[in-house]
């Protein structure tokens, strides 16, 4: 990466709001990892990434898991 960007690893479960559960500083490494402890016995857990560059936001990626 040639600039600062900010991860942020959001959650939500069964439909609830988005809560901020980590966020990682862009540094210059090939890949980011992120393992969440999950505290659930079932439902549906959604997770996105938001990424940020000067506080502004340049994109979203989310994922939807079901936990059975």
């Amino acid at each position: 990466e040639t600039t600062k960007k900010i991860y942020e690893i959001q959650k939500k479960t069964d439909g609830g709001e988005f809560k901020t559960i980590a966020i990682l500083m862009g540094e210059s490494f090939p890949t980011y990892s992120f393992r969440d402890k999950l505290n659930i016995t079932s439902g549906t857990i959604e997770y996105r990434v938001v990424v940020s560059e000067n506080s502004v936001i340049i994109g979203t990626v989310s994922q939807n898991l079901i936990v059975l």
